[in-house]
C-alpha cells in the first residue's frame, strides 16, 4: 500500500482543545500501558523455569551464596517480563483511504487533525505492536525483556542486588508502542514521552508545536464550529506564511483523499 493511501487522525472531544492545538501545538497525555504474557499462573510458571536459571547462574556469578539465593531470587522475581505503567504520549489512527471513521468519532471525538506522515516521521512516532496473551511473539518478548533484566543485575554498594535502572528504562520504552490485540482495530500510531520514574521529567503536558502546513484537514462536530476554527487557520496560515492552508470541514465518514478532493458526506 502506498504512502498516499494512508492518513493519521488525531481526536479530540471539545472545540476548545483543538483550537489550543492549533495555536500551542499537541499536549502529551498519560496513558496506560500494559505487557502481560500469559493468560494463566501455570503457564507464567513454567516459561519461568530457563528466567530462573538464568537468574540463578547470574548471581552465582556475582558471587551470591546457595543459602541467600532463594531469597535474593525471591525479592527480584517480582513482576519480571510484566510491565503496567503510566506513560505520556500523543496518539494517532492509521486510517487507511476508504475507511469509515464515524464511529470512531463517536469514541474519541469529532474534533480532529489529520497530520502529515513526515511531522509524525519528525516526531518519533512509530507504530504500535498488537500483541495477544499466550501468544508465540508474548512469549519471546517475555524472554526477551526477562533475560534483558537479568543480565543488568549487580551488586550495589549496600551490599543488596538490584536491576540496572538503564535496563528498565528500555524495556518502558519499548512497552510504550505494546498494545493489547484486542484493540487492533484502532491501528495507532504513537508519539512516546519522557516518563517520572528513575528521576526523568515526566512531560505530561508538554506541548509540541504543529505547524499548519502539516495538517491535511481539520475537523469539526458540526456546520457551526466551521467559521471559527476556519478564522484561526487563517489567521495562523497567515502568520506562518502558509499559502495552502488546510480545509476546516465536518467530521466526514470517509478521510477525503486530498484537501483538494470533494469532501465525504458528514458521519451521522
Amino acid at each position: 500500500m502506498s504512502e498516499g493511501s494512508i492518513q493519521f487522525l488525531h481526536c479530540m472531544k471539545q472545540r476548545e482543545y483543538l483550537e489550543k492545538a492549533l495555536i500551542e501545538g499537541l499536549m502529551f497525555t498519560v496513558h496506560r500501558v500494559m505487557f502481560s504474557p500469559f493468560d494463566s499462573s501455570s503457564e507464567l510458571e513454567r516459561e519461568c523455569e530457563p528466567v530462573f536459571d538464568l537468574m540463578r547462574r547470574h548471581l552465582m556469578g556475582l558471587g551470591v551464596a546457595s543459602s541467600e539465593m532463594r531469597e535474593t531470587m525471591r525479592v527480584l522475581c517480582h513482576g519480571i517480563g510484566n510491565i503496567s505503567m503510566s506513560i505520556p504520549m500523543i496518539c494517532f489512527t492509521e486510517v487507511q483511504h476508504g475507511r469509515r471513521i464515524g464511529q470512531h468519532g463517536r469514541s474519541y471525538g469529532r474534533f480532529g487533525l489529520v497530520v502529515k506522515r513526515r511531522w509524525l516521521a519528525r516526531q518519533g512516532a512509530d507504530r504500535v505492536i498488537y500483541v495477544g496473551s499466550s501468544t508465540p511473539i508474548s512469549k519471546h518478548l517475555f524472554h526477551l525483556l526477562a533475560d534483558k533484566r537479568i543480565l543488568s543485575i549487580h551488586k550495589a554498594p549496600n551490599g543488596t542486588f538490584n536491576f540496572s535502572n538503564a535496563a528498565m528504562i528500555d524495556a518502558i520504552r519499548f512497552a510504550s508502542f505494546i498494545e493489547q490485540s484486542k484493540n487492533l482495530e484502532e491501528a495507532e500510531w504513537r508519539i512516546p514521552g519522557q516518563f517520572s520514574f528513575f528521576g526523568g521529567t515526566s512531560w505530561e503536558g508538554v506541548k509540541i508545536p504543529l505547524p499548519i502546513s502539516e495538517i491535511e484537514f481539520v475537523f469539526v462536530s458540526q456546520d457551526s464550529d466551521i467559521d471559527p476554527l476556519r478564522s484561526v487557520v487563517r489567521f495562523l496560515s497567515s502568520k506562518q506564511g502558509c499559502t495552502s492552508p488546510p480545509p476546516v470541514i465536518v467530521f466526514p465518514d470517509t478521510i477525503p483523499s486530498s484537501p483538494g478532493a470533494t469532501e465525504g458526506p458528514a458521519a451521522p
